[in-house]
This record gives structure tokens, sequence and C-alpha cells, in this order.
């Protein structure tokens, strides 16, 4: 029974200790952003909007949602828009990372829309997670409606009920719980989740499945959500380019993402939507095959971000 127990404790011990050493792991330091209020919606961004109106220059604007934003890089000018901005900006031309801390396209619209008429040009930083339609997918549709755009199918339940894909069962709130209060749990979570077996208990399966079943209707709301952005730049008279920040947790060959995204973009290209992938420059420079932010985060490192910054000055810009 002493034996028991005592084993018990250590591992509880073993735990606590490296509990403690994954939150210092996982530091995030502080540093100067702001709200950009568009259509009563706040976005919390890297790049001063009053400095983009008074900007008389050719301004450029990027996209995406917490890849874009990149806080750990960005607090000392290491991300990949930052890195552009230092390289490229100068008396005619000037970058904006207008990214915000969001969980789908319709964020991307929503700024589109509101900058349609100030911009040369706008890339937009696609992620693997954009294809679901959550609670904020359809807060920020409703607001759109105003201009003409419809809520997809789905929103009309979630917004009354508040419940999607997200959090529809216990095993997925207790897994949401977990995964942002316990870094022990987030750490082997994040170690497990591209093994294939294991990656079908979590929602990561569940996105692959939208991504391959092109009838989905996330696989259809988020081409449509392209589309309309598409029509803006062709509308409005703005380059656009949409590309995707990879899965830097696990940049190996095997990467169970790449079939959906070589799904996407060839669906995509149906509707003559063309999808930049930085996949294989990605797997020609990473120096690991894990370039997340920390043993408990999926975010990119500044290497990852100084890979991104490359492969958009050398293909895209």
């Amino acid at each position: 029974m002493k034996n028991t127990l005592l084993s018990i404790l250590t591992v509880i011990f073993t735990i606590f200790l490296l509990e403690i050493f994954l939150i210092y792991n996982h530091y995030t330091p502080n540093y100067q952003t702001y709200d950009f209020d568009i259509n009563g919606t706040i976005n919390i961004v890297n790049d001063n909007p009053n400095d983009f109106y008074t900007d008389k220059r050719n301004k450029t604007v990027l996209l995406g949602d917490s890849f874009t934003v990149n806080k750990v890089c960005a607090h000392n000018d290491k991300d990949f828009v930052s890195i552009i901005q230092n390289k490229l900006n100068d008396e005619n031309t000037a970058y904006y990372n207008f990214a915000s801390l969001a969980d789908s396209p319709p964020e991307y619209l929503n700024i589109t829309n509101h900058l349609k008429n100030d911009i040369k040009s706008l890339i937009v930083v696609l992620y693997y997670n954009d294809i679901f339609i959550g609670q904020k997918t359809c807060k920020t549709m409703r607001n759109l409606e105003k201009f003409g755009y419809g809520l997809p199918n789905k929103c009309n339940e979630i917004y009354t009920t508040g419940i999607d894909n997200s959090n529809n069962n216990i095993i997925k709130k207790i897994d949401n719980f977990l995964e942002f209060k316990v870094k022990t749990y987030r750490l082997i979570k994040e170690a497990s989740v591209n093994i294939p077996y294991i990656s079908s208990f979590f929602n990561r399966k569940s996105w692959t499945n939208l991504y391959l079943d092109v009838q989905s209707d996330e696989n259809i709301f988020f081409i449509k959500i392209l589309k309309d952005i598409k029509d803006l730049s062709i509308l409005h008279n703005f380059d656009l380019t949409f590309t995707y920040f990879p899965d830097v947790v696990y940049l190996e060959a095997d990467n169970p993402s790449i079939d959906d995204w070589n799904s996407f973009i060839n669906q995509a290209k149906k509707y003559e939507i063309i999808i930049a992938d930085p996949w294989n420059f990605f797997m020609t420079n990473k120096d690991a095959s894990n370039m997340s932010w920390s043993l408990v985060d999926d975010h990119p490192n500044c290497k990852a971000n100084s890979i991104m910054a490359k492969y958009l000055m050398k293909e895209v810009l």
C-alpha cells in the first residue's frame, strides 16, 4: 500500500514539475497591439489602423489568424510580416498586418470589405482549421448580412444553441477545458495529434473529413468566402493572393494535412481560385521536423516565420 501511494505521489509531483516547466516554456511576451473596430467587431491587430488611413503609399494588407499575428515573434519584429516590412517597405510601398485572433475566413471577408478601396494588394494566409464553422463564424456572418452576404445553413442552429462541432459532446468539452488549462495535457495532445489512430479522437480528424468531402457545408462555405473575396478584388481592382501556413508541428512528407490541402486546392481551382502552395518550399528550407513555438503550442516559431517571409518574397511579392 505504501509503495502504491508513493508511486502515485511521485507521478503527481512529476506532473506538477512538468506543468511548471511548460508554463515557463510557453512564455508569451507583451507587445504593442491595436484595436481595429470593423462593423462592430473588435480585431486586435499588430499594426496601427490610424497610420494605414493616413498612409498615401501603395498598401498591401496581410490577413490571417493567430499564425499571422504570431505573438511570440512579433514582439521583436521576427514575425513574417515584420520581416517583409523591414525589407520591402519604402517611400512608395507599405505592408500592413491586420491579421487577428480569428478562427474563420469571414473575418478575412469582413476586413477586405472594409478596406477594399484603400489597398493595392491583399494576401490572405489561410490555416488548416479555417474550414471549421463555429460560433464566431456565424457572428461575423451576421454582421455581414447587411452587405448582402448570407449565413451558412449551419449557423441558424449554432447561433441559437451556441453549440458547434467543437463542443457538441461531453468528451469535446472536457478536451477543450484541459487543452487550455493544463499544459501537460496539451503536450500529450500535440505529441500525438498526428498519429493516425490517435488523431481520430481529436477535432483534426473531423477537419480532414470536411476537406475531402467537397459537398460538406463547410467545404462549400469556405470556397464561397474565398470567391467573395476574389469578387471584391476584381470589382475594386486590387491584387489578391491566397496561400496557407503549413502545419509546423509535423513538417514531414507524410503529414496528414497535405492530402487535405491538395484536395481543397484542386477544388478551389474549379472556381478559378488559386491557392499558392508553400509546402515544398518549407520542406526544402526547414531545419527541424517540429518548428512550433514551444512544446505545447503549434504556432510557428521565428525560424518558421523566416521561411514564410522568404517564400512570400520569392514566390508572391
